[in-house]
Parts: C-alpha cells; sequence; structure tokens
C-alpha cells in the first residue's frame, strides 16, 4: 500500500518529519514524499534545497521517494503521480437503494 507525505518542508526535515517519515516506511510498501510549494507563500528555502535535504534523510529508507509539485493542487499530483487510473461507472440519477433489511417479529 502506497503512502502520500506531503508538505511544504520549509524548513525541512525537522524531528517531527522525521519520525512521522520512519514510521511511515514501516507501515507501508511505499512512501512518496511531496514537497509542496505555495506562490503565496514566502518561502525560507527554495524547493530545490527542500528535495536535496528530504532525500538525504531518506537514503537509509529503501521504499521512500522525495517528489515535488510546484504548481497545482495535491489531488492534482494524486491524480498524476500516486494514484492509479480508476474506471468507474456513473449511473445517472439517485444512487441505488439497498433492499431493507428483512423483518423480524417478537413473541407477544
Amino acid at each position: 500500500m502506497r503512502a502520500l507525505f506531503p508538505g511544504s518542508f520549509d524548513p525541512p526535515v525537522t524531528q517531527g518529519h522525521q519520525d512521522i517519515l520512519r514510521r511511515a516506511a514501516l507501515l507501508f510498501d511505499e512512501v512518496v514524499v511531496c514537497v509542496m510549494f505555495n506562490a503565496n507563500k514566502a518561502g525560507r528555502f527554495p524547493v530545490p534545497e527542500r528535495l536535496d535535504r528530504l532525500r538525504a534523510a531518506a537514503t537509509d529508507l529503501s521504499n521512500v521517494t522525495v517528489d515535488s509539485h510546484t504548481g497545482g493542487l495535491l489531488v492534482d499530483y494524486c491524480g498524476e503521480a500516486v494514484t492509479p487510473p480508476t474506471a468507474r461507472s456513473e449511473t445517472p440519477g439517485p444512487p441505488a437503494r439497498s433492499p431493507a433489511p428483512p423483518r423480524t417479529s417478537t413473541p407477544s
């Protein structure tokens, strides 16, 4: 199972980040760390430096990859990189109803 660990990581690699990363690496088959960029926030560290520091912190974790998404929403990144495409059918109209549970009678 895959896990996504998104964040701005600015400042990069705090003790909290390391703790979450190591715990996630034990719990999941694959962990993707995604450095997000918000143009409305003034960052202290450039994205390439954040990526380098996160990769250095994860060198001993073989199931961790570090990536970035600097344009758009996290949901866009998930659709492109993390979540496999999903095929499903959309039925027009209201959702189908489940049959009512069977009635039980109690002795009187």
